[in-house]
């Protein structure tokens, strides 16, 4: 009788899928920064005052200030922080328009808040849309811990906080009057738009409205001009919205 052969299976490795390691921000902030950001030439001043992570870029904090403002960001931007005319932070350009970079202009995405030796009363400066020159003083008032800063938006924008609850990247908690119009011919544009919009006898006054209700993507063009309007509330969410790593 012949014998049957033995046939060895062997059985295959499934073989591990590679480890993917990427950065998680620590839930609570090393520290936080309280600033406040004036809009200079501004009268009454239009300002606000907000809290960021330390570990935030200078890219957050441009996004920061565009919501806190009222900002479409569709414009371009530069920070200027450091002695003397200050070092040039301003956003990289798309991928494939390299050489549109000036050599002497630092990537703003890179640059982190805690790399900056930012201190209190440290000042520096925000330009946003090179055409209508918005100009902007930063002011850093104090640095927080993370307990003392979540203990401050808890009494201000009633957020709540626990032992799991990350730090946010920027938070409001304070403010006065509306952010301008985008492309209403900067600070003194502005000033004209508003005493034409108090004056209903104005000849330019209708057709001003007009453009307001259309365009207007801040709080003074809606429900009504009014330039005196801030509400904390709507930023705050958008903030945690729109500011996600």
């Amino acid at each position: 009788m012949a014998k049957k052969s033995k046939t060895k299976t062997t059985k295959q490795k499934r073989s591990k899928p590679a480890r993917v390691w990427t950065y998680a921000p620590p839930v609570k902030a090393n520290a936080v920064l309280q600033m406040k950001v004036t809009l200079l030439g501004s009268k009454p001043a239009i300002w606000r005052r907000l809290l960021l992570r330390d570990d935030a870029s200078l890219t957050e904090l441009h996004e920061s200030i565009q919501i806190a403002f009222g900002w479409a960001n569709c414009h371009l931007h530069e920070f200027r922080i450091g002695p003397g005319a200050g070092t040039r932070y301003q956003a990289p350009p798309p991928d494939g328009f390299d050489d549109f970079m000036e050599a002497d202009v630092e990537d703003a995405t890179l640059a982190t808040l805690n790399q900056l030796g930012l201190l209190p009363k440290s000042k520096f400066h925000y330009t946003y849309d090179f055409g209508d020159g918005w100009e902007h003083q930063i002011v850093v008032e104090r640095v927080l811990t993370a307990d003392a800063a979540e203990l401050l938006l808890t009494e201000s924008a009633a957020m709540k906080f626990t032992r799991s609850t990350r730090t946010p990247i920027a938070a409001c908690i304070a403010g006065e009057r509306s952010g301008p119009m985008e492309d209403c011919g900067g600070i003194w544009g502005w000033a004209d738009l508003c005493e034409i919009m108090t004056d209903p006898k104005h000849p330019e006054h209708e057709e001003r409205k007009e453009w307001l209700e259309e365009f207007a993507s801040n709080a003074a063009g809606k429900d009504g001009f009014d330039p005196e309007r801030f509400e904390l509330k709507p930023v705050n969410a958008s903030l945690k919205q729109y500011l996600k790593r």
